[in-house]
Parts: C-alpha cells; sequence; structure tokens
C-alpha cells in the first residue's frame, strides 16, 4: 500500500520544496564602517618586477583576486595570480593579519609580510621585498566585484533551513494522509475473484521476466481487489505484491473474459501495456533477436560496400 502514491508523491516532493535567495544587502558598506563581519572579493592586477642578486630582472604581473573576510580588527583570506610572466604561473596563497582603520598588515602562508591599503571598494599596495635570492617589487590595484554580509547571510540561511524543514514536515503529513485515503479506498473496494487474481498474478510473473531494474519476490499477492471500469465488458483488477526483498508495489490489469489485455504498475501510472514474452523461434533454434542482429549486421556490411565503391568511383573520375 505504501506505494499506491509513490509517483504523484514524488512529483510533488519534487516541485513543492523551493530554494531561497539570500536577502539583497543594500548596506554592506556601513556595516564594513563599522567593523562588521563582512566578506569582500577584489578583483584587478599586479604589476612587479623581480630583480635577481645576479642582475637578472623577471616581470611579475597578472591578474589577481583576492578574497578577504574582515571581523573586527581581524583579517584573512586568500588571493590568487595569474602572471604573464613565462617564468612562472602564478600561484594561490592564503593570509592572515590585522586590520587598523583603512590599513591591513598580513602574513602569507610564505611569511612575506605585506600593508595593504584595504577599504570597501579597494584592496592595494606597492611594496619592495628583498631577501637572499634579490628583491619583488610590486604594486597591486584590485576594485571590489562581490561583497557580503556575512552575519545576515547566516541569517538568511537558517531562514531558509527552517522553511525547508516546515514544508518537509508538511510534505511527511501529506504522505501520511494520502496512504491512509489509499488504504481507505482499497478497502472499501470488492475482493476479485479467485480466477481474476490467478489471471493477474500469472501477467505479473510473465511481464516480470522482462522488468529491467527490479526483480519480482516469491509469493502470492494480497489485497487483490476490482476498480470501477468504464465498460461492462471489462474488468479491471489491482494487487500488490513485493520485489527487491520486500519493496512494496502494486499493479492492476484490464481483463475482458478470461484474456489480460493490458498491465499497469505503480512507477508507471497512467500506461497499461501488453504482457511482454519471449521472442519467438524458428526450427534452427535462433531467437528472434538474434536472427534481427544478424540482418542489421549484414545490411551495414552491403551499405559500407556500396559507400566503397562510390568513393572509388569518384576517386577514378577526378581529373590527373
Amino acid at each position: 500500500m505504501k506505494k499506491w502514491f509513490c509517483f504523484v508523491s514524488t512529483f510533488l516532493f519534487a516541485t513543492t520544496f523551493h530554494s531561497f535567495s539570500y536577502a539583497q544587502v543594500t548596506d554592506v558598506s556601513s556595516v564594513f564602517a563599522q567593523g562588521g563581519h563582512v566578506r569582500i572579493t577584489y578583483d584587478g592586477q599586479m604589476q612587479g618586477r623581480f630583480t635577481a642578486n645576479d642582475g637578472r630582472a623577471i616581470p611579475v604581473s597578472g591578474a589577481y583576486r583576492v578574497n578577504v573576510t574582515y571581523n573586527g580588527n581581524s583579517v584573512s583570506g586568500s588571493d590568487s595570480l595569474t602572471l604573464n610572466s613565462p617564468q612562472s604561473g602564478g600561484g594561490t596563497t592564503t593570509f592572515q593579519g590585522t586590520r587598523t582603520g583603512n590599513i591591513c598588515d598580513i602574513t602569507d602562508n610564505n611569511g612575506l609580510r605585506l600593508r595593504a591599503v584595504c577599504t570597501f571598494d579597494s584592496f592595494e599596495y606597492n611594496q619592495t621585498n628583498t631577501d637572499s635570492s634579490g628583491s619583488l617589487a610590486m604594486t597591486l590595484n584590485t576594485r571590489r566585484t562581490n561583497a557580503v554580509d556575512v552575519l545576515e547571510q547566516q541569517r538568511q540561511e537558517e531562514i531558509a533551513r527552517i522553511e525547508t524543514e516546515r514544508q518537509r514536515a508538511a510534505y511527511q503529513a501529506q504522505l501520511i494522509q494520502q496512504q491512509q485515503e489509499a488504504e481507505a479506498f482499497i478497502r472499501s473496494r470488492p475482493r476479485a475473484t479467485r480466477a481474476q487474481s490467478t489471471l493477474l498474478a500469472q501477467a505479473i510473473n510473465q511481464d516480470s521476466q522482462f522488468w529491467f531494474m527490479n526483480r519480482l519476490d516469491q509469493g502470492e499477492l494480497y489485497d487483490v481487489v476490482t476498480l470501477p471500469s468504464p465498460s461492462n465488458d471489462v474488468t479491471i483488477v489491482r494487487g500488490s505484491y513485493t520485489y527487491n526483498g520486500g519493496s512494496q508495489g502494486w499493479a492492476s490489469a484490464r481483463i475482458r473474459g478470461s484474456t489480460v489485455e493490458c498491465i499497469e504498475y505503480w512507477d508507471f501510472q497512467g500506461t497499461c501495456a501488453p504482457i511482454r514474452y519471449a521472442a519467438p523461434s524458428d526450427q534452427s533454434g535462433s531467437s528472434y533477436s538474434d536472427r534481427r542482429r544478424e540482418q542489421r549486421e549484414h545490411d551495414l556490411r552491403e551499405l559500407e560496400g556500396e559507400i566503397q565503391a562510390r568513393q572509388a568511383q569518384t576517386a577514378g573520375q577526378r581529373p590527373q
């Protein structure tokens, strides 16, 4: 019985739940100015030059992106540089540090210390660093491309979570109601005769041999009843079964006299299809599907030979 409403309820679940977008935060700049929790992405260019101790000068320039999280006086984030220089492909680093006013003092994971001018709209620095290998002069200019109020984002996520849980509970309640209605409907229907039950069981056993994913369990049908029929000479019989080791399903058959015209399953509701049987065999013992495959292979070989002949004929007609 639990599968009576499976197809409809699955569709309902997919169409009922919907996603939530974060509320538009129009004043992230004021949160930033007050030292609030803000995440900003800056994009721009870095221009620089590395001068080695042996006098070699290597240009260092390329596209630069930095993601900075500000929270009070704390600063953390990551940056990525795509260098134009053939000597290096750039890279990604992480950093942390402090912010005082519009000045950020940060240290990256390589130990490089930088002092940047970090405002809501830009992240910039102009600095030369020297070590045992030489000196690196860098000028960075980036502009804000995205800004998020982190606390507002978390608030919106919590609202979305609560609403999703509310909808999930409502959906589960609706499933229970549908199941109860389905069980009540089946209990209200007349029981099928033994002959009708046998015809339905035989139809399911035969057709299940061609199921692609599921496997019918051994055992008798249960809750076998007759359903309303559009005509007096057709009887619709519905019964439940188990498959794949206990999963529940149902099928209904249109019976005219002692013949099952078609069968409809819980997972293909609305489609009453003829019972599937094995393909006929000829006296040689080869199956119908084998003969069809051999015929297709023969036709393909003939077609390939015809194409090759035409190509050879066309090549022979080309001017030398």
